[in-house]
């Protein structure tokens, strides 16, 4: 039974592919500069090939350890693994693909900050805590209810926690602090700071950082899954609130990423 559930993780994997690829092609295909159109498309199926490849090879592993239930529970699981990591690529390629294509909804309403950081911390203190990591919150706001789009909002402040539990070391720090500043009787500067003692940037990749497909040579090859497309997508989405990032990082210290938002007041 385990063995087929692997196979149709695969499969599904296979049709995820190739609807992604098929779905870049029609997206960009009235792209004028047709050299970025064709890297684009072999970046999007060289960072899908080689888990597909995996997935082939876990199975075929399965399939031989059916009465060894340890190790197929160990294959099942990388296959799972590696399925997940497949699916955020797949995510994170639509947004970005809703993004260039100006398909992006944005819809400001009466938002409580207060419940939007709770939930964005509810979702990583898990990982936090299992990967012994000490977390410092500050939350200094005034005015708690806000015109602006929750969803969005939610999504920028997840991934970038989630980006520095993912590149912070066990025992490293993940700060998050968010300060207001009141500018008038109507509105007031938000800044969300996320802060990390992991391995940090490099300055010639702080460049390029927020570019498609962006990722630090040194990491390419060792065991942190990134798709390359987080950072893009986190500042086109700050874009859409008309709010700007600031990134400050130094290699072997860590990383700081704030991001400002002039939020109309709703109430205090």
């Amino acid at each position: 039974m385990e063995i087929i559930i692997s196979v149709i993780v695969g499969c599904i994997c296979l049709i995820e592919s190739s609807i992604l690829i098929i779905v870049f092609l029609k997206k960009r295909r009235k792209q004028k500069n047709l050299k970025n159109q064709i890297d684009y498309i072999a970046k999007i199926t060289h960072d899908l090939r080689t888990p597909i490849y995996a997935i082939d090879g876990f199975t075929l592993l399965a399939s031989k350890t059916l009465n060894q239930p340890e190790k197929l529970e160990l294959y099942l699981d990388k296959i799972k693994r590696i399925s997940q990591q497949m699916l955020a690529l797949v995510n994170d390629s639509i947004d970005l693909s809703k993004i260039q294509n100006n398909k992006l909804e944005v819809s400001y309403e009466n938002t409580s900050l207060e419940d939007c950081i709770h939930t964005v911390i509810e979702n990583v203190e898990a990982q936090i805590e299992n990967k012994n990591l000490a977390f410092e919150k500050k939350i200094y706001i005034l005015h708690k209810i806000v015109k602006t789009d929750s969803k969005i909002l939610f999504k920028i402040l997840l991934n970038l926690l989630s980006n520095a539990l993912k590149y912070t070391s066990s025992n490293g720090t993940i700060r998050f602090h968010v300060f207001e500043e009141e500018k008038s009787e109507k509105s007031s500067t938000y800044r969300f700071e996320i802060q990390d003692t992991g391995c940090g940037m490099s300055k010639s990749f702080q460049k390029c950082v927020f570019e498609p497909f962006a990722q630090e040579g040194k990491l390419e090859h060792t065991d942190v899954a990134s798709s390359g497309l987080g950072m893009c997508i986190v500042k086109n989405l700050v874009e859409s609130l008309h709010g700007k990032i600031l990134l400050n990082s130094e290699q072997g210290v860590g990383t700081q990423i704030s991001v400002l938002f002039d939020f109309e007041i709703v109430s205090n």
